[in-house]
């Protein structure tokens, strides 16, 4: 494999820990092409596309892929054990701007980074 899942460190004795960290998609509203982008978004959503998540070591979005690749049985295995901390993704947008400041302040500037942190307004 090679992308490794992301780990957080967790306290002595205790289970390796990670979120989830979800992809989104939608239309951009007046975009030139909604009927392209309706089918772009049908097609990524079908049967036949989320099938092939499991080939990028990815979870498919649909509950009714069945993991029976190889890839699809060592990412079971490697998520074995392993706490998933749900996330609260409405606060998470709720609290965003307060985030971004200190994210752009705790660990971009912390690390001599440059960049910034914009939201999506």
């Amino acid at each position: 494999m090679s992308l490794q899942p992301l780990f957080l460190e967790p306290s002595a004795g205790q289970k390796p820990v990670t979120f989830e960290d979800p992809y989104v998609i939608g239309l951009v509203k007046n975009a030139p092409n909604t009927a392209g982008g309706e089918a772009l978004i049908n097609y990524l959503l079908s049967k036949s596309a989320q099938e092939e998540t499991y080939s990028i070591f990815g979870l498919p979005a649909r509950t009714d892929i069945p993991a029976t690749t190889a890839n699809a049985k060592e990412i079971e295995s490697m998520l074995n054990g392993v706490q998933v901390l749900p996330i609260d993704w409405t606060n998470v947008l709720k609290n965003q701007t307060q985030w971004q400041s200190m994210w752009q302040s705790e660990v971009l500037n912390a690390y001599g980074k440059q960049g910034s942190v914009t939201g999506n307004e």
